[in-house]
């Protein structure tokens, strides 16, 4: 523990001072990994390139509010 605070101490510091992480970032990251796990074997590109935009749609964007 000690020597991993002293590796991260400026992080650790940026934290307090910004108050800003990584997480979004790391979060889209696993996400990626994920969907192309996913999309293993798929020999269009642009399908794989589909399933990242969708994967990053808010789920209300999908849902029409058009009403007939």
């Amino acid at each position: 523990a000690k020597r991993t605070l002293k590796l991260n101490l400026e992080e650790i510091l940026n934290y307090f001072d910004n108050k800003t992480t990584n997480a979004f970032t790391e979060g889209v990251h696993t996400k990626v990994k994920l969907l192309k796990r996913i999309s293993f074997g798929l020999r269009n590109p642009q399908v794989y390139v589909e399933k990242l935009e969708l994967g990053f749609v808010k789920p209300k964007m999908l849902i029409s509010t058009h009403t007939y």
